[in-house]
This record gives structure tokens, C-alpha cells and sequence, in this order.
């Protein structure tokens, strides 16, 4: 697998304006890092009904529409894996142990999504999402991926959704400011640097350093010091070099 350092690989999601643009880069990205077959399923609230999800992807029509029944809801492994970890499920033959999820994977490998992973993800408003990122290739069996790998999977599923969400949603209605420390502050914390590197370029304490970027965390309602990140590039505080 191709795996490009850091979040460059996935700067592109930022700056899309439409839907469309969203689904052809996210396609684009999920072939760069081996999978050909991308699903992106979206609920605005845990609470909304599984019918109400909004699916993009480029998976066979057909399978899809099987994926998504009411039927597929009540017995599919994935699906029930997703709803209650937050940890990725591994999609290969193996790991669909009993015999109604033998029969949603023998549907699935069918259509040549034998290998690859769901991502389940949580935002801070409650939403929910999925991504797979499935291949025909054994290469990418699960069993193959590394931590680092793995973790830049989770990280196209962060970006995903954060890239997503405000094509979705209506724009908040209060701006954030931010200070100019927290602005600097971010900067460095996007070029991957740490609290305490940042504070001996800044030339402060490092409880300074965090205390900056919770403040920003709170301000932009999230909490990572990652979606800080993105949704600072998104409006425009910071930019990436």
C-alpha cells in the first residue's frame, strides 16, 4: 500500500464545495491507498433511522441495494459491529463467523468486495458514519495492515467526514474568532508538531501551549486537537503550506 506521510494525501478533501467533488476525491484517495471500492454512510444523529443515511460510494448498485434492506440491518455483522465500537471492523471471510454473516459476505464477495475494513466514526453532534474500503485484491487483507496503516485509514475517515459534514448541514450562524495565539498556535499544531515542540518555537510553557489550543477546540465545538485543525484550514484561519 501506498502511504503517504502525514495528512498530504488527504489536504485535497478540504477545499471540495459539492458533493460530487467530495465522492470523486474520496474515490480517488481509497484507490490511491489500495481499494478500489469506496462506501461512505452518513446519519446526522444516532437516533436516525438507518433508511434516512446518506450513501455515497461507488460500490455495485446491486449489492448495495442488498447492503442497505431492513433485512441486512438486523443480521449484517458490520453493521452491528459499527453501531456499538468504535474500532474498525476487518472485512475478509474469516471474520464473518456465523452462518447469516457468512451469507451477507458470500453476497459481497460476489461482487469482488472480498478484502478490506469498515471504519465506524462518531462527530460531535451525534452523527454517525461508516466508511469501507474494500478491494478483490488478498493483498489487502486485514491481517496485512499495520497500526500505521490502519491509523491513516482512520485518518481518511476523520477527513471524510469533517469534509463532508458542512455540505451536508447548514453553516453555523455565530463565527468563530480566534486569537492570534491560537491561530499561531494551530499552525504549528497542523505541520505535526507537539505541544511541547510547539512551545520551544513559541518560546513558552507548554500548559500555554494546550491551554491555546483547548481554547480553540471549544470554540470550533470539537474535540481533537485534529478537527481544530481541519476546521481551522475550512475557515480560512490557517492555511496549509
Amino acid at each position: 500500500m501506498n502511504m503517504t506521510s502525514g495528512s498530504a494525501l488527504f489536504d485535497t478533501l478540504l477545499q471540495v464545495h459539492t458533493e460530487t467533488d467530495w465522492l470523486n476525491t474520496c474515490i480517488a484517495i481509497s484507490r490511491e491507498l489500495g481499494f478500489p471500492y469506496f462506501l461512505f454512510g452518513y446519519l446526522p444523529h444516532k437516533l436516525t433511522p438507518l433508511t434516512d443515511a446518506k450513501v455515497l460510494g461507488n460500490m455495485p448498485d446491486a449489492w448495495l441495494h442488498t447492503y442497505l434492506t431492513e433485512q441486512c440491518k438486523e443480521t449484517d455483522p458490520v453493521l452491528q459491529h459499527c453501531a456499538r465500537h468504535q474500532r474498525p471492523f476487518f472485512w475478509a471471510e474469516e471474520y464473518f463467523a456465523d452462518i447469516q454473516a457468512q451469507a451477507t459476505y458470500a453476497c459481497a464477495a460476489g461482487y469482488d468486495l472480498k478484502y478490506g475494513l469498515a471504519l465506524p466514526g462518531r462527530g460531535q453532534d451525534a452523527e454517525v458514519s461508516i466508511m469501507l474500503l474494500l478491494s478483490p485484491d488478498p493483498a489487502r487483507h486485514p491481517a496485512t495492515l499495520g497500526a500505521q496503516q490502519i491509523g491513516q485509514l482512520c485518518l481518511f475517515r476523520d477527513f471524510a467526514m469533517d469534509a463532508l459534514r458542512p455540505l451536508l448541514l447548514p453553516p453555523e450562524i455565530l463565527p468563530v474568532k480566534l486569537t492570534p495565539r491560537e491561530i499561531e498556535c494551530l499552525i504549528w499544531a497542523a505541520r505535526g508538531k507537539s505541544s511541547w515542540e510547539i512551545a520551544q518555537i513559541l518560546s513558552c510553557a507548554e500548559t500555554t501551549i494546550n491551554f491555546h489550543i483547548n481554547n480553540a477546540k471549544q470554540k470550533f465545538g470539537v474535540t481533537s486537537r485534529q478537527q481544530a485543525v481541519i476546521r481551522a484550514i475550512r475557515g480560512g484561519w490557517i492555511a496549509i503550506n
